[in-house]
């Protein structure tokens, strides 16, 4: 039977879930419409079509993963399944991590007026889409490779099949030195990296602008300075949300796992769970058309309902 701890989370999980899903599917739709329509290539639009793809099917993965939990907790002890969530969200997540740093990238090549940071956002407009598949391609093969040197060992076992043994069973995902190492820093530190230095450049100039303005000494303001505001508000969110959730990773994949008894267990759930729904409101917040289509959507859906009623 479902312990109140059980409940409390899959009631959570169901909600964020249903909340990403729908978030991401306008992400993906949205760009997926642009892309159509604009006759010029757009990075953003790229960047946005699959980071929302992704955090669908990392909501789906993660929805899957806690039902097991939850309510099937005897096939979550199957190495063989254990493995494959395993490599399914591990593949998503470094994902994630590249199209985060690539997005803060492009803001912070995108804002600038400099000759040699001109040069290099055409650089990474006319090679983004071979960058984002080499990032993907990466991140499923870096996983990939874990299904042979991940191990997983099941403590607590005894030779009663009875729920209440099955519920105190613990399973601690062993990883080899090496590749925790290789893995952590090409799919997390790496990505990580990029997003802190282009949060860091965006928001020094915007610290510089603001200064030479309030002094007086600037001879021209930046040509947009409400848009260099929101990119460095909108990387700033990605880098605390990235941190947030590098840390709940490490609490996740360092610790046994139970049948979410103990707290922290739940409230790093929570987290994790979270990351697809709250990236996808990022983005959101961070595009004013897409934000404006949504809401549109939304308050059409509502207009309709209410003349049915």
């Amino acid at each position: 039977m479902a312990s109140a701890a059980d409940i409390l989370l899959l009631t959570i999980t169901i909600v964020q879930t249903g909340t990403g899903i729908t978030l991401n599917t306008g992400i993906v739709s949205f760009s997926f419409q642009n892309l159509k329509k604009q006759p010029t290539f757009n990075p953003a639009n790229v960047i946005y079509f699959t980071m929302g793809l992704v955090n669908v099917f990392m909501q789906l993965v993660l929805i899957a993963q806690n039902l097991i939990v939850c309510l099937w907790l005897q096939l979550f002890f199957i190495k063989e399944i254990e493995l494959t969530l395993t490599f399914l969200i591990f593949s998503l997540i470094y994902c994630s991590y590249w199209n985060t740093g690539w997005l803060c990238a492009y803001y912070c090549t995108n804002i600038f007026s400099h000759q040699r940071i001109i040069g290099l956002k055409r650089l990474l407009s006319f090679f983004l889409p071979q960058i984002l598949l080499l990032s993907t391609i990466g991140s499923v093969v870096l996983s990939f490779v874990g299904i042979w040197v991940v191990n997983v060992e099941f403590l607590g076992q005894t030779s009663t099949n009875s729920t209440e043994d099955i519920s105190a069973y613990t399973a601690h995902v062993v990883m080899p030195t090496g590749y925790r190492l290789v893995a952590s820093f090409l799919g997390c530190i790496l990505p990580f990296v990029l997003t802190f230095i282009s949060t860091g450049v965006t928001a020094l100039n915007l610290i510089k602008h603001i200064m030479k303005m309030k002094q007086n000494i600037s001879e021209h303001s930046p040509p947009n300075l409400q848009a260099l505001i929101s990119a460095t508000r909108t990387m700033i969110l990605f880098l605390t949300l990235s941190a947030m959730f590098y840390i709940a990773e490490l609490l996740m994949f360092s610790t046994s796992k139970r049948s979410t008894s103990d707290a922290i267990t739940v409230v790093t759930w929570v987290i994790f769970t979270s990351f697809p729904s709250v990236e996808g409101a990022i983005i959101i917040q961070a595009n004013p058309r897409l934000r404006k289509m949504i809401l549109e959507k939304f308050c059409s859906r509502r207009q309709s309902s209410n003349v049915i009623d």
